[in-house]
C-alpha cells in the first residue's frame, strides 16, 4: 500500500467522510462493503454489526479501523489478480477476483470494473469455500449497480468519496438482503 493511500485512510478514517458506521441494523453474514477507486483512494467503507447486533470485542472506532486496516492490506491481493487477468483474454474477465484472503471470522472477496473502480466484501465465514462464486457474484453486481447510481448523480464527483444517505441506505438493503 502506498504511502498516499495510507494516509488516505487515516484522513478519512477521522475526517468521517465516505466512511459508514456500522449502527445501522445488524446485517449477518457482511462485514464489509469498501469501494475504492483506480488510485486506491477509499470512496466508501461501511463495517457491519453482526447478527447479534454488536461489532466484535473493541469500540466501534477501532473496529472501523481495523477493517480500513485489512481492506486495503487486501488491495496487495487486487492487484496481483489483475496482474493475472491481464494475461487472460478480456473476454474471459468478468471482474470477480474470488477469494482474496481469509482474514480471522471473514472471506474477503474482490472485484474491478472496467473502469479499474474496486470492490471489496468482507463476508462472515468460517473459510474461503463458505459461499458460491456466482452468490458472491450476484453480490457485486447489485453494488457496482448502486455505485453507478451514486454516480449518475451529477453532483457527484468522480474521485470523491461517496456520501449519499440514498447510497448507504442502498447498500444497507443489499448486505441485509444477502445476510
Amino acid at each position: 500500500m502506498s504511502a498516499s493511500a495510507s494516509a488516505g485512510v487515516a484522513g478519512v478514517a477521522r475526517a468521517g467522510v465516505g466512511v459508514a458506521g456500522g449502527g445501522g441494523r445488524p446485517v449477518g453474514r457482511v462485514a464489509c462493503v469498501a469501494v475504492i477507486n483506480h488510485n486506491n483512494a477509499p470512496l466508501f467503507l461501511k463495517v457491519f454489526k453482526d447478527a447479534a447486533g454488536s461489532l466484535p470485542r473493541q469500540t466501534d472506532d477501532v473496529v472501523r479501523m481495523q477493517m480500513h486496516e485489512v481492506v486495503y492490506n487486501s488491495l496487495d491481493v487486487v492487484e496481483e489478480r489483475l496482474v493475472a487477468l491481464r494475461a487472460q483474454s478480456a473476454r474471459d474477465n468478468d471482474g470477480f477476483l474470488g477469494c482474496l484472503a481469509v482474514v480471522g471470522p471473514m472471506s474477503l472477496y474482490g472485484f474491478v470494473t472496467n473502469t479499474h473502480l474496486k470492490f471489496i466484501i468482507a463476508l462472515r465465514s468460517s473459510g474461503p469455500h463458505d459461499y458460491k462464486d456466482s452468490t458472491v457474484k450476484a453480490l457485486f453486481r447489485k453494488l457496482h449497480a448502486a455505485v453507478i447510481g451514486a454516480f449518475l448523480n451529477p453532483f457527484t464527483l468522480p474521485d470523491a468519496p461517496i456520501v449519499s444517505a440514498g447510497f448507504e441506505a442502498r447498500v444497507d438493503e443489499i448486505a441485509r438482503r444477502f445476510g
